[in-house]
């Protein structure tokens, strides 16, 4: 039985991803809370007490994207964006070295998991090749036979889309940029651009302006 270890920010993909490993791959566990007996919770920080002797699968998201998606979630439990972007930094800058370290880690973008086959073909090869993880069907399943409560198949494993094309399209053309105020724009830069280094490492980039 091969152990994984994942980290990554609430609304980040988390869940969906490991369903995706559980239901695709044979003689693995993910592990979202508790790891060889020690706490780390998925959304936190990871306990050094587990030291690095690990498998890690780390889900990301893009910030200015991510931070809009717990506003759709609830509007009404919404962090600050000072509170929530140095929350963000925190959070993957201790996954960046997280990953620098353990025995064999990687990252998964939840953007290249949009209704896409070949792309999101291509995460699960990436991932049975990390692993060295063994298939359990000659296709790849992405979602359960069970339907969602008027959002297709969405509902039961977590997806971070929907299965509407104008959801899709909402994160691929970068349409959260738009919720943006430009003086929200600028305040988010100020607090990335010390952790350039950070963002560059995950593939991610410092929005100047809100058009997407």
């Amino acid at each position: 039985m091969i152990e994984i270890k994942q980290y990554g920010a609430m609304r980040s993909g988390t869940n969906y991803i490991k369903w995706l490993i559980i239901n695709n791959f044979i003689d693995v566990q993910v592990n979202t809370s508790i790891h060889n007996n020690i706490e780390s919770f998925k959304h936190g920080m990871h306990n050094p007490e587990l030291g690095y002797n690990l498998n890690v699968i780390v889900t990301i998201k893009n910030p200015y994207s991510i931070y809009k998606s717990k506003m759709r979630a609830n509007n009404k439990d919404q962090p600050s964006i000072a509170k929530y972007f140095n929350m963000y930094c925190e959070l993957y800058t201790d996954y960046m070295k997280l990953l620098q370290l353990c025995d064999i880690g990687m990252f998964v973008d939840t953007y290249y998991l949009s209704n896409n086959d070949e792309r999101r073909d291509n995460v699960l090869v990436s991932i049975s090749q990390k692993f060295n993880l063994k298939r359990k069907n000659e296709n790849w399943l992405y979602s359960s036979k069970k339907m969602g409560a008027g959002r297709g198949e969405a509902l039961d494993t977590r997806m971070p889309f929907d299965y509407t094309k104008k959801d899709i399209q909402y994160y691929q053309n970068h349409e959260y940029m738009q919720l943006y105020k430009q003086s929200e724009i600028k305040q988010i830069r100020e607090i990335l651009t010390p952790h350039e280094d950070m963002l560059n490492y995950f593939g991610f980039k410092i929005t100047q302006d809100s058009e997407p």
